[in-house]
């Protein structure tokens, strides 16, 4: 049997830093979580950070549980996600929610460059949660990927590249595709109500705060 290994890490250091890219396979069930555990689920970091009032540096980290991977081989690209897919596409549906928001706020202070360059500073790697990204900032490909025979996987990929405001108005059939744009949506509404100082806040919370434990074999 090879190495196994397990460790704690935040949302930055998993996509960003150590630039994971996930497969979902076959025997994986289908997307399950709702619009309910999405607001459950961003109450939970509200009541964690004290309605995003409190630094992410004075924060300890909030722990959402193990994620499970295999590596088949050095030569794969992928690791496949034996265990934490709920909770992996949600992640980066609300990552999704975060950098559009954020992308209407510079789009908003365009005619005002500090405050801008503020909002593209705190935009800054949010999208490579759900992407993967060249040297140049030019998307290459999602950052999870479905097996064929899964189609909800193909809904999912879809709607990460479209405009906000299209989702809103996007037919879906089949559960598993509803499930994700009602999360997704349930996360964009939550986060258009948070004031300037909130967004920033939860930001970063967002990227340096919520953990997960790390087991690949």
């Amino acid at each position: 049997m090879g190495e196994i290994t397990s460790n704690m890490q935040n949302i930055h250091s998993i996509f960003v830093e150590k630039n994971y890219k996930l497969y979902i396979p076959v025997f994986q069930r289908e997307f399950v979580w709702n619009s309910d555990v999405a607001e459950q689920l961003i109450n939970d970091f509200r009541e964690d950070s004290n309605n995003y009032s409190i630094d992410s540096s004075q924060l300890p980290g909030y722990l959402l549980g193990n994620i499970v991977l295999i590596k088949p081989n050095d030569a794969t690209p992928y690791y496949s996600v034996v265990d934490g897919q709920q909770r992996l596409i949600s992640l980066t549906l609300l990552a999704k929610a975060l950098y559009d928001r954020l992308l209407i706020k510079i789009s908003e202070s365009a005619i005002d460059i500090p405050v801008m360059k503020s909002w593209v500073k705190v935009q800054s790697d949010i999208d490579e949660v759900y992407s993967i990204l060249d040297d140049e900032n030019e998307w290459q490909g999602h950052r999870i990927i479905f097996n064929e025979f899964l189609q909800y996987g193909n809904f999912y990929s879809e709607l990460l590249k479209m405009d906000s405001e299209k989702i809103d108005d996007l037919e879906v059939s089949g559960t598993p595709q509803n499930n994700i744009r009602e999360v997704y949506l349930k996360f964009k509404y939550m986060i258009f109500d948070l004031t300037d100082s909130q967004l920033v806040k939860f930001t970063n919370y967002f990227k340096k705060n919520i953990k997960l434990i790390i087991t690949v074999a």
